[in-house]
């Protein structure tokens, strides 16, 4: 039995206007793998986000979630010192 993939994108493209954010990113998501997305203003980092987690439509690519949930800390996220990183995820 091989690796379970829970999160696969497949050629992901996105502009705004005539600025290209994502140009052809590829991507797998194995169960049980934590990911950060770090990098300077504007790359794209967000948009990846909200393309994952649905709240925005018109793009192109393919993201399969094969029929699972992943979650995803957009903007200015709160952490609580009382709890570890996986229970603040």
């Amino acid at each position: 039995m091989g690796i379970e993939c829970v999160l696969k994108i497949t050629n992901l493209f996105k502009s705004y206007g005539r600025k290209d954010v994502l140009c052809g990113l590829n991507m797998n998501l194995n169960k049980g793998e934590c990911i950060g997305i770090v990098g300077k203003n504007g790359p794209g980092k967000t948009t990846i986000l909200e393309i994952i987690d649905g709240l925005l439509m018109n793009y192109g690519g393919q993201v399969d979630l094969h029929g699972n949930n992943v979650s995803a800390l957009i903007d200015s996220p709160v952490f609580f010192s009382e709890f570890t990183e996986r229970d603040n995820i």
